[in-house]
């Protein structure tokens, strides 16, 4: 059961960072420019992916290798590498005048047709994140279309190191700065808000700037980066965490529904739980999970557990306790006549 707990959970999560990923606090550049269509651009493209074909006549659909497209990988503000889509007549040479719509799941679109070369290109100048793309393609005489699903990975040019530390360390954060093209921007001025005061600071020659660490409050601090070059705004979170031990507490739905309940920690860990009502015996209880995105706790030492059952009828409580957790995930047995309510942890925040 833990392993189908743990399938659930990711499936979960999966789908809320594809939601919050477009959202991401970057600025968007949207360069509309079509410049030479049939000029291949130096995009970073994964493998070639062959598109889907449907037959309109048959209502079949087949792979087909005469449209070929492919899954673009770039660095925020590279606005030379674009989506290429490359259209073969039957004979296999470029083919002209073929109409091409490029859409975004966002509900964005745009229609081209190829030149003499067979190729056409569309812009893809977005945020940092996973991007869904789909391309259709239609020729005159064909009675069917091609079309295609593919990702464009846009990366981000700031990149921090994990910036969490006690509040008794004087460690430095580091954070690196790229150009679009995804090389260290050496000795170059970046801009950094920090405790609410701006600053312009110099890279060095790997592209790093160092913070001192001291000022920051227990808690979260959001310190907002800029760079220059690539134009891309970032906010990175700094993690104050307290030595000694910490307790939460965290509902327990009867049953669980879609949603699993859950505790965000100041130390970017998670504390999530799932009452499982149904299944063998074996399987029915309390499973809570300490997760950090869809892996494992990181900075979550955990101590100590109570899962608190109530009778419905009677109003009785009864505390089931744990001190020892192996690996990620806490099962408690269901209570017979019982549901439980909440689960309290007790922790400690580690590096």
């Amino acid at each position: 059961m833990n392993g189908k707990f743990i399938l659930l959970m990711v499936g979960v999560i999966f789908l809320i960072s594809m939601t919050a990923v477009s959202a991401e606090d970057n600025a968007t550049s949207v360069a509309q420019a079509d410049a030479g269509d049939d000029a291949v651009s130096a995009a970073c493209q994964e493998p070639v992916e062959k598109t889907v074909f449907n037959d309109y006549d048959t209502h079949e659909q087949y792979s087909d290798s005469r449209v070929i497209v492919h899954n673009v990988v770039k660095y925020y503000g590279d606005k030379a590498t674009k989506f290429e889509v490359e259209v073969h007549d039957s004979n296999g040479n470029p083919q002209k005048d073929a109409e091409v719509s490029f859409s975004t799941l966002s509900g964005s679109s745009k229609t081209k047709y190829t030149g003499a070369g067979g190729t056409v290109s569309f812009p893809v100048n977005y945020k940092v994140g996973k991007h869904l793309v789909t391309t259709l393609v239609q020729l005159k005489g064909v009675n069917g279309d091609w079309n295609s699903e593919n990702y464009v990975t846009i990366k981000s040019t700031i990149s921090p190191k994990e910036m969490v530390k006690f509040s008794s360390s004087k460690q430095k954060f580091k954070i690196t700065f790229l150009d679009s093209k995804g090389k260290p921007l050496k000795n170059k001025y970046v801009k950094l808000t920090i405790l609410g005061k701006a600053h312009k600071i110099k890279t060095n020659s790997r592209g790093i700037v160092k913070i001192k660490s001291t000022g920051f409050k227990a808690g979260k601090t959001v310190i907002r980066a800029y760079n220059p070059v690539s134009g891309e705004k970032r906010n990175l979170l700094v993690v104050v965490l307290k030595k000694g031990i910490h307790k939460v507490s965290v509902r327990i739905d009867d049953p669980t529904g879609d949603a699993f309940p859950k505790k965000s920690l100041k130390n970017g860990d998670n504390v999530n739980t799932r009452y499982e009502s149904k299944g063998s015996a074996k399987e029915r209880g309390v499973y809570l999970q300490f997760m950090r995105g869809s892996s494992g706790a990181k900075h979550t030492k955990v101590l100590k557990v109570k899962i608190f059952f109530k009778n419905k009828k009677t109003g009785n409580v009864i505390v089931k306790t744990r001190t020892k957790v192996d690996g990620d995930v806490l099962f408690v047995k269901q209570v017979k006549g019982y549901s439980p309510f909440k689960a309290s942890v007790w922790f400690k925040h580690k590096k």
